[in-house]
């Protein structure tokens, strides 16, 4: 009989990500039984080829590792077969979660609101990515970006300032990029606010007038 022992595991998990329990029952174990296994798709998953079942034993144990294929293919399900001589071919399977990520670097930690320009790159494989931008108002990104098949695993796109005459102090401007199948990546960059408001003193007809917005 074959038991793996987690019904899912994640293609991120890394050797040992599980484990399998092979044994035999009502027969001789007077002799060590050598075990070989099939696996349905080494893609996903790595097994031994063979395990060996120790003389005076019921069962032995092997590892299952994670493959990590770097490709947005969804949950997989994997089987493992197990044969030796006289014994019925045994079965079982288990599923193996897709986890892809995306990287999103902003080169700039700050830019000035006039004129402030700097790049982003967003790093993977061959996607479409959606640029989400929590204040439009202050820094301009592109909705969308492409990392081309044949191309490296990054793309890069520009983040430009928006000149306002608004006194709204210095403003951060958080990026998050999105794909499907991966998980989210995020980085922000501060735009440096260049508007003051001018105060002015002035006296008008014996009295003191202060105004907001410069000079008259």
């Amino acid at each position: 009989m074959l038991d793996i022992a987690a019904n899912t595991i994640v293609e991120n998990s890394g050797q040992a990500a599980t484990t399998a329990t092979i044994s035999r029952s009502n027969a001789d174990t007077s002799l060590p039984l050598v075990v070989t296994l099939t696996n349905g798709d080494p893609s996903e998953i790595g097994i031994p080829n063979t395990v060996t079942i120790p003389a005076d034993q019921f069962s032995t144990t092997f590892d299952i590792d994670a493959v990590d294929d770097n490709l947005v293919d969804g949950n997989q399900t994997v089987s493992i077969t197990a044969m030796a001589t006289g014994f019925n071919a045994t079965t079982d399977s288990l599923d193996v979660s897709d986890f892809e990520t995306l990287a999103l670097n902003i080169a700039a930690v700050q830019i000035l609101e006039a004129g402030g320009v700097t790049t982003a790159t967003v790093t993977r494989t061959d996607i479409t990515v959606t640029i989400l931008n929590d204040n439009s108002t202050q820094a301009t990104s592109p909705a969308t970006i492409v990392i081309s098949d044949g191309d490296a695993t990054s793309a890069a796109f520009q983040i430009s300032a928006v000149i306002d005459a608004a006194d709204d102090g210095n403003q951060t401007v958080n990026l998050t990029a999105r794909a499907t199948g991966y998980v989210d990546a995020n980085d922000s960059v501060l735009v440096i606010d260049d508007d003051s408001a001018g105060i002015q003193i002035a006296e008008t007809s014996n009295s003191t007038e202060v105004t907001e917005s410069g000079f008259r």
